[in-house]
């Protein structure tokens, strides 16, 4: 549709309005007459201001036009819009600004009157306003929970009654050598009644056996190397290597077999704890000597290999009914025998042959 400016505001209008409705701007009605061709003024319309206030009868022109049509009613103006959204606008911004600049709520330090503490202000490099430093409580520490120990009931618990049993002593159970202690040597817990254990000990090394076991086979020791076994209950032992070099051993079978297949010499030391049971050195490997000493506690005792040399002792202790039986004893090597409980009865002795120097002497 083709519009015409308004010859005052410009505003675009209808060709129909221009010459029947003033202008909503400026209130001009009609259009600029062109100029005469002498260059003089355009005579004012005396109708331009009236246009509004006195319509034309139907039929009359103005300055040639037609007669215009009937007035159109304007589109109301888009103002309260645009309004609202300025507004809308300018809560928003504000809104923001706002909350940028509202310090956070810093957390809550327990304390007299349950206030919180001051906060600190720290200025930065730039010289710029001081910001709020907020002081952060420490974060909470977990506590455990102990459970008591159940009383017993009417009272207290009783004290733990006291022994001087070193099997009764238990210790925690352990699969793998305890941590070195000065005081004692490595501990190592066996519990195997029904099977075997063949431990290993390096030379200048301690290990101590506890527990149970059937069988124990002792490889050997040497370079001062120490095997308790002390509180360990073997139903048989059996040493297939020798013991020298300084070396200990100290095994224990209540009631059952010792058998020794090797030799023990070199100053080493062998004590064999079996009350109830038997010990047997078998010839020819099961022999003593080298200065080696030999303690042993049983009920039969048969020392079937050689005893000899130079400050070689066997001390052998013999429970009720008890029988020692030795083949051969060379000097200046000692044997020396009795009741394991004084006052007992007499051990039964089945003696070998006894070489120059040997000793061989009944002891209480």
């Amino acid at each position: 549709m083709a519009t015409v400016t308004c010859p005052s505001c410009g505003l675009p209008r209808a060709p129909d309005l221009i010459d029947s409705a003033a202008c909503p701007i400026c209130g001009t009605v009609g259009s600029v007459p062109e100029a005469p061709a002498g260059g003089g003024r355009v005579p004012p319309d005396p109708l331009a201001n009236q246009g509004a206030h006195a319509p034309r009868p139907p039929g009359q022109t103005v300055g040639g036009s037609h007669a215009p049509h009937a007035p159109t009613p304007s589109r109301p103006v888009a103002g309260p819009v645009v309004l609202g959204f300025a507004a809308g606008l300018a809560v928003g911004v504000g809104g923001v600004l706002g909350w940028q600049n509202y310090p956070a709520a810093g957390p809550a330090v327990a304390g007299s009157g349950g206030s919180r503490p001051p906060l600190a202000e720290s200025t930065d490099s730039g010289g710029s306003r001081p910001r709020l430093a907020f002081a952060v409580a420490p974060m909470p520490r977990e506590v455990a929970a102990r459970a008591a120990a159940p009383a017993e009931p009417g009272g207290s618990r009783p004290p733990l009654a006291q022994t001087d049993d070193p099997l009764a002593k238990r210790d925690p159970p352990a699969d793998v050598f305890a941590k070195p202690d000065p005081r004692r040597p490595a501990a190592l817990r066996l519990d195997n009644p029904d099977g075997t254990a063949s431990p290993h000990v390096r030379p200048g090394s301690t290990l101590v056996l506890r527990g149970r076991v059937k069988k124990l086979v002792v490889s050997g020791l040497d370079g001062g190397a120490v095997l308790d076994c002390a509180e360990l209950d073997a139903a048989e032992v059996v040493v297939v290597g020798p013991v020298g070099g300084g070396s200990r051993l100290v095994v224990r079978a209540p009631n059952g077999r010792v058998t020794v297949l090797a030799r023990v010499d070199g100053q080493s030391k062998l004590t064999v704890h079996a009350p109830g049971g038997s010990v047997r050195f078998d010839s020819p490997g099961g022999s003593v000597g080298g200065g080696a000493a030999v303690e042993v506690v049983a009920k039969e005792v048969g020392l079937h290999g050689r005893v000899d040399g130079a400050g070689t002792r066997v001390g052998v202790r013999l429970t009720v009914e008890g029988t020692l039986t030795f083949a051969e004893v060379d000097g200046p090597a000692r044997v020396e025998y009795g009741p394991a409980d004084r006052g007992g009865p007499e051990p039964r002795l089945i003696a070998g042959r006894v070489g120059p120097g040997a000793v061989v002497r009944k002891t209480d």
